[in-house]
């Protein structure tokens, strides 16, 4: 139940009507009531936090016209076009695990054992490619490919990286990682650390 379709009440308050069918929320939403030039009738006014006074103007005009409106529940935001489809809870986090293979130009050219890395790029490109089509293939789980090849500590894990934010990786990795659907797996990406494939696990 994401979006709610508003209609207008005669008691100037709005209802929230679920698009879903389902039951809607009790609270109410504050409205604020203008008179009209002789004084005959009382409008309200729809006000959905802190409205600008072009969205005032917008949302009068549209009480005015009777039209239903739907309002997006994380938003607040609101359209007079029927959604087409459900509006969805950002979080500013996402959660990854990764496969590091670094190479000999990478900033810190050892891995999690201590063990110097003298490869090059393209030779860890190519091996990365590899574990990526094993993993597509189904031919190995992710996890326990980052657990046996990964150059990163979090090799330990399975790659897990835990949740992150914006800001806290390298760009490329964060760009990459934020693009991603949940369950997605990456094409190769570089960073200063090495190369690696990012699978978005939520």
């Amino acid at each position: 139940m994401l979006f709610y379709k508003c209609l207008p009440s005669k008691s100037l308050t709005f209802r929230g009507q679920a698009c879903s069918g389902q039951k809607a929320p009790k609270e109410r939403v504050s409205l604020m009531c203008a008179a009209n030039m002789d004084g005959s009738e009382k409008l309200p006014l729809l006000m959905i936090g802190k409205l600008a006074s072009h969205d005032v103007s917008k949302a009068l005009t549209h009480f005015l016209s009777r039209k239903d409106y739907f309002m997006n529940v994380y938003t607040k935001e609101s359209q007079w076009e029927m959604p087409t489809e459900a509006a969805v809870q950002k979080s500013d986090k996402v959660t990854c695990s990764h496969l590091l293979v670094k190479h000999r130009e990478s900033r810190r050219p050892q891995n999690h054992k201590g063990e110097q890395i003298t490869r090059s790029k393209d030779e860890a490109l190519d091996l990365l490619r590899g574990y990526r089509n094993m993993i597509v293939n189904g031919e190995a789980k992710f996890a326990d490919l980052a657990e046996k090849h990964s150059d990163c500590s979090s090799a330990r894990r399975g790659g897990d990286l835990g949740p992150f934010g914006p800001g806290q990786m390298q760009k490329p990795f964060e760009e990459a990682s934020f693009a991603l659907q949940v369950g997605e797996l990456s094409e190769p990406i570089s960073t200063d650390s090495g190369v690696h494939i990012i699978l978005r696990t939520a």
